[in-house]
């Protein structure tokens, strides 16, 4: 019986916490332009640890105990290459229906992102304290250094699957028609398994020395596809904030300094645009809430138009309320602005 090593068990239990609260706190604040409760982010993130890796190895015991399935003689290239990355994609996509259906404010790429790239880094997480117990109670001694390189590489292939996965929830979700709200999260699960399948053939060729000999080039060219994902979404989302915003100052409803700032996280950071923190934030979240639903209005062919269109005008008010007040107000921030 082979005896758990504690020291090698609590650095990797250890780096894998500290990584996971990273990861999360750090996508929570790159949600810029209109951040989700932290309460959501950490249910997504706990779907991760405990919901897939659940669901997962569920799916592995109905395989290996069917019995035509365990006595199936199945290539294990297709298990490693179609079956598990499928299942496993498919287990962290519930995480993010579940928080889908559970949040009110999910409905941009951003959100999608940041929920699914908590769910990831979650799932790494367990995935890595299952490969530290499997290290402390084998022979050998692993390094500080590999420990770290081991669950830095699970994070980010996580991260940036299950983000992108997100991200086209999230885009169907902004999308107002039917078909594109359905065909988007599928867009987003065949990118997921594209992404983890040429993550896996990586790995394998690495081991075979037939690609970058150096782990650690792989894992800092992956955390730079997961920031040129963010870039691309941030960028996305900005040049709909102009749009919608620059359409409302022509419609007369809001003055032209909205569309030079509230795009741009900067400006928006800056105190002389308005002086009191915050109705400075109030005010970004409903602007930004007001520009993604009149992004999904236009594009909207369905009956959820309506629903949309009642919600433009409500944060109408509410924004005029703030920026455009009668002479002798009550603050409008006494009222509840949610």
């Amino acid at each position: 019986m082979s005896v758990v090593d504690p020291a090698l068990l609590a650095v990797s239990t250890g780096l894998s916490v500290v990584l996971l609260i990273v990861v999360v706190i750090t996508l929570w604040w790159l949600d810029r332009f209109d951040r989700e409760p932290i309460s959501m982010v950490v249910l997504a993130a706990t779907w991760g640890v405990v919901g897939a890796p659940l669901l997962v190895r569920g799916a592995y015991m109905v395989f290996t105990t069917v019995p035509f399935l365990a006595k199936a003689e199945i290539d294990e290239n297709l298990i490693a290459f179609v079956v598990a990355p499928l299942v496993t994609e498919a287990a962290k996509a519930l995480g993010i229906i579940l928080v889908l259906s559970l949040s009110r404010t999910f409905d941009s790429p951003t959100d999608g992102f940041v929920y699914g790239a908590a769910i990831g880094a979650g799932f790494a997480v367990t995935g890595q304290l299952a490969h530290g117990f499997a290290s402390a109670a084998g022979p050998g001694v692993a390094t500080l250094t590999g420990t770290l390189g081991a669950a830095s590489w699970a994070i980010a292939v996580h991260v940036l699957t299950t983000g992108v996965l997100g991200a086209c929830v999230g885009a169907g979700r902004l999308s107002g028609e039917f078909g594109r709200r359905f065909a988007w999260p599928f867009v987003g699960l065949a990118g997921a398994y594209f992404l983890q399948v040429a993550t896996g053939w990586m790995v394998l060729k690495q081991s075979a020395g037939l690609v970058a000999s150096k782990p650690w080039a792989l894992i800092i060219l992956l955390f730079f596809l997961v920031l040129a994902v963010v870039v691309i979404i941030f960028l996305a989302e900005s040049r709909i904030l102009r749009r919608q915003l620059a359409d409302e100052v022509r419609l007369g409803v809001l003055p032209g300094w909205t569309v030079q700032v509230i795009p741009f996280y900067w400006r928006r950071a800056r105190s002389d645009w308005w002086s009191l923190r915050r109705e400075r934030t109030v005010i970004s979240r409903l602007l930004t809430r007001l520009a993604f639903r009149k992004e999904a209005l236009l594009s909207s062919q369905h009956g959820s138009a309506n629903l949309e269109g009642l919600e433009i005008v409500r944060l109408r008010e509410r924004i005029q309320k703030i920026i455009c007040p009668p002479k002798n107000p009550i603050s409008p921030l006494t009222e509840d602005m949610w």
